[in-house]
């Protein structure tokens, strides 16, 4: 299978200075929801170019025609005999400039002669359960921030603000995106050095998030089901001196009047101890060259810093789709 390296979509920037909620949007904004806009307040027209198509909402599920194999196998692609638009590369990133991130840039100038980008076409087929469109609709009418922006009220699950009108509520909208109450994976973090040596985290990773799960009632608000978000379980495989490393966390909705609770299981000592402050910028993985709330994008308190909405902006987005081996 060809590695497949790029979409397109639409992303909201960000930058400093506070701004502050009210509750709920107002009726010309959710009668946008589903019309003008997706019901995940995503501009649902293709953009002028058409490089990102309008959103069809027609596969939900297993497409037709397809079949899978069940967990530990990659999902069937529905797209598999497509060929990329075209290739951005070092000689020619001027000509997509402006549809690139700091990021993508530094990478072309840095490795001029092996990497690329390989654009393929976008697609915005899909969509999920009508309850979870249904949440983020109660959510729209409900949800506002209180506690200095550090927790949300009104919520019950799913896309908390699918139209957002400040940055905190773009970094809200982020961290309950997700619509799965259960998740279970492996996966491998690799730190490549300047130098070309590779450092490599191999995690085992169970979460549960109770507001996410569709068997709620709309309307179930948090914290009826209890003050926690999620629970995160990871298990180290990878590297040997790490094996056996447990960590289990506690992260809440509301960051103003609960802490985030880390305990860990140390195979050295064989004992549970309850972990420090981990968050902002606490090392996290391979080599330490991410810090713990830049996972997912941001997590965590939003007290040491400030937001402010800039916009939007068409930028590529990369991706890996890789074989398995």
């Amino acid at each position: 299978m060809q590695n497949k390296s790029l979409s397109y979509l639409m992303a909201a920037a960000l930058l400093l200075l506070p701004l502050h909620a009210g509750a709920g949007l107002g009726q010309e904004d959710l009668d946008k929801l589903g019309t003008e806009l997706t019901p995940t307040g995503a501009i649902r027209a293709a953009s002028d170019d058409g490089m990102i198509p309008e959103w069809t909402g027609s596969m939900n599920g297993l497409p037709d025609g397809l079949e899978w194999e069940g967990p530990g196998t990659p999902y069937p692609d529905p797209y598999a005999d497509e060929r990329p638009l075209f290739t951005i590369t070092a000689s020619n990133m001027d000509k997509y400039r402006d549809r690139l991130t700091p990021g993508l840039i530094a990478m072309l100038e840095t490795y001029p002669d092996t990497f690329r980008m390989p654009v393929y076409p976008s697609h915005r087929d899909g969509r999920f359960p009508e309850k979870y469109y249904e949440k983020i609709r109660y959510n729209a009418e409900n949800v506002e921030l209180y506690n200095e922006n550090e927790g949300v009220r009104g919520y019950t699950g799913g896309i908390a603000f699918p139209i957002p009108k400040t940055g905190e509520e773009v970094v809200w909208m982020t961290r309950t995106a997700g619509s799965h109450h259960t998740t279970h994976g492996v996966y491998s973090d690799i730190a490549v050095f300047s130098n070309g040596s590779r450092s490599v985290r191999k995690t085992d990773q169970r979460q549960e998030s109770p507001y996410a799960s569709l068997d709620n009632e709309v309307g179930l608000e948090y914290p009826e089901l209890g003050p926690w978000a999620g629970f995160v379980m990871t298990i180290v495989q990878e590297p040997i001196r790490d094996k056996g490393l447990i960590t289990s966390v506690f992260e809440p909705y509301d960051y103003a009047k609960y802490a985030r609770e880390v305990w860990r299981y140390l195979p050295g000592s064989r004992r549970v101890r309850r972990a420090p402050t981990v968050g902002y910028d606490t090392p996290d993985g391979p080599g330490g060259l991410k810090t713990v709330d830049e996972v997912r994008g941001f997590n965590g308190s939003l007290d040491r810093f400030d937001w402010n909405l800039l916009g939007r902006k068409e930028v590529f987005v990369p991706y890996h789709e890789l074989p398995l081996r």
